[in-house]
């Protein structure tokens, strides 16, 4: 993953896309928290790469303190139940047990200088993320927000697909020892 993004990049796309003349500046608190919004949505939306780790609970069944509740992760939820525990102030396996998973670590929040980028392949997908918050921000229960939404998945759905496709697949043998091939009608 070579491509990082900040909150000023998305803020700068959102503001051309929402048609503002004047470049971003002052006070745009509301407009940030739709970044951040937008941003957890598109981190969640598919397991990227970079967003995975591998890790385990501790004998407390304690979770990694980064592991992200609304995220992917392997942990059979048949099996295990994730609760709060208030004493720790962090999330644990009921039944308590010592397990090894994969996880999506919480999304970073987005910053206004390098030391605040994260790793995202599209800083404008972001963006669209954003104005679907700030349309529902203005009007909750009547914003149309169909399009936008479509328009949103469609290029994260995009994302998605180049991002599984740079992954490395192991090769697969067709034909078996007798030459014959998976699908291949006997006389």
């Amino acid at each position: 993953m070579g491509y990082l993004i900040n909150q000023v990049d998305v803020l700068t796309l959102l503001h051309n896309q929402m048609g503002h003349r004047v470049a971003p500046g002052g006070t745009d608190d509301d407009l940030k928290r739709y970044v951040q919004e937008g941003f957890n949505y598109c981190w969640r939306y598919y397991k990227w790469g970079w967003s995975l780790q591998c890790g385990s609970s501790d004998v407390n069944g304690l979770l990694p303190e980064d592991f992200d509740l609304d995220g992917y992760s392997t942990i059979d939820q048949d099996t295990y139940t994730i609760v709060w525990d208030s004493a720790q102030s962090r999330l644990k396996l009921d039944p308590v047990a010592e397990i090894d998973f994969t996880y999506q670590i919480a999304p970073p929040t987005l910053g206004t200088d390098a030391a605040g980028s994260a790793p995202f392949p599209s800083a404008i997908v972001v963006a669209e993320a954003a104005i679907i918050w700030s349309k529902l921000a203005e009007n909750p229960t009547r914003a149309d927000i169909t399009q936008e939404w479509d328009t949103l998945h469609s290029h994260l759905d995009r994302l998605a697909g180049r991002s599984y496709n740079n992954k490395p697949r192991r090769p697969v043998h067709y034909l078996d020892a007798a030459g014959t091939y998976v699908g291949d009608v006997g006389e």
